[in-house]
């Protein structure tokens, strides 16, 4: 290694690491093509600021934000698309679940075998729990209904005629 005038730590060569530890845990190189930062053998890799954190691109575009006593932002092609917030998190555009393409505000895909549902449960308690259910059996196979998870029964079913059930 060779430490310039400048104060520069350069070490010329695309094969070498900078080493740290009694077992070389920590180590920082170039492989010729991608940058590393390795941590080898602890449980646990740091990284502390006592402002805020911020992982861009070479160009000022960012990756993320980590913003001390605050948000946690991620950005999609420098626009921000998912963001905590002192009440929970919010999205700016569409989510998906179970897809890479959302086509709308909230896309749930579900894998097969399995029947699409959105689970509505009161926090504290656990009761007061509704599902909403898509691809019902029984209902032309293509009904949905809010399933009413504490009484074991369907509040309101629309079958695939667009027929309305709803029961007491």
């Amino acid at each position: 290694f060779v430490v310039d005038t400048s104060g520069n730590l350069n070490i010329p060569n695309d094969t070498g690491k900078l080493q740290l530890g009694a077992s070389q845990d920590l180590q920082i190189y170039f492989d010729g093509g991608n940058s590393y930062i390795s941590n080898t053998h602890a449980s646990s890799f740091y990284i502390q600021s006592n402002g805020n954190l911020l992982l861009e691109h070479t160009n000022g575009e960012n990756y993320f934000k980590g913003i001390a006593n605050g948000a946690a932002e991620l950005y999609y092609d420098a626009s921000k698309k998912l963001e905590t917030t002192s009440t929970g998190a919010s999205v700016s555009g569409s989510l998906g679940i179970g897809t890479t393409s959302p086509s709308t505000a909230l896309h749930i895909n579900m894998a097969s075998g399995g029947l699409p549902k959105i689970r509505l449960q009161h926090s504290s308690t656990g009761n007061d729990t509704f599902e909403i259910t898509g691809g019902l059996t029984g209902v032309s196979n293509s009904g949905f209904g809010i399933y009413d998870v504490d009484e074991s029964a369907y509040r309101l079913v629309i079958d695939s005629s667009g027929s309305l059930l709803i029961s007491g």
